[in-house]
């Protein structure tokens, strides 16, 4: 039974990278917003897809927290950062595609708390060294990607990497021998 749950969970980590890696090069390829001059490029279609995809990996990373014994002190924090800020990502976005604007503000909270969340788990993980060093650096990187992630510029291929990332964990921990 703990095989199929962690192997589930690293299935969760593949698919939310991959739903990363094909809504973000769409919206990549998608012609560039300027603000400056008030025009935008359409992502509302994208954004609830990416945040959705986000909310896999989450779950996914439940494992870490359940079986890996990462769930004291500061990973622990890190842990309810990446998930509360999941979970307003998703509302943030899921409600700006259905009521015009409304809890918009909840997104970018959300998106921030990610990364802060990530970054702190990633370096709790490496002192811990709970999880393989290489596993450890990719979630590192990965909040780094997402700091630098923007839906209107060049920087919309950030998602790419981020969703590579999470599909190279997801694959590892899902082939990994238990």
């Amino acid at each position: 039974m703990k095989v199929n749950r962690f192997r589930l969970h690293a299935l969760l980590l593949f698919i939310g990278g991959l739903v990363w890696v094909i809504v973000g090069t769409r919206l990549a390829l998608s012609p560039p917003g300027n603000p400056a001059l008030d025009i935008y490029r359409d992502s509302k279609g994208s954004m609830p897809l990416l945040s959705g995809g986000m909310l896999f990996i989450t779950s996914g990373m439940v494992i870490f927290y359940r079986e890996l014994f990462l769930h004291k002190g500061l990973a622990k924090f890190a842990f309810i950062l990446i998930q509360s800020g999941s979970v307003l990502y998703f509302i943030g976005h899921s409600l700006r595609q259905f009521l015009n604007g409304a809890w918009e503000p909840a997104a970018p909270v959300g998106f921030i708390m990610l990364i802060i969340g990530l970054f702190l788990f990633g370096l709790r993980s490496i002192k811990v060294k709970s999880l393989p060093d290489p596993i450890s650096y990719f979630i590192l990187i990965s909040s780094l990607c997402l700091l630098f992630f923007n839906d209107q510029f060049f920087t919309a291929w950030m998602s790419v990497p981020f969703g590579l990332i999470w599909i190279a964990i997801g694959g590892a921990l899902f082939f990994k021998p238990l």
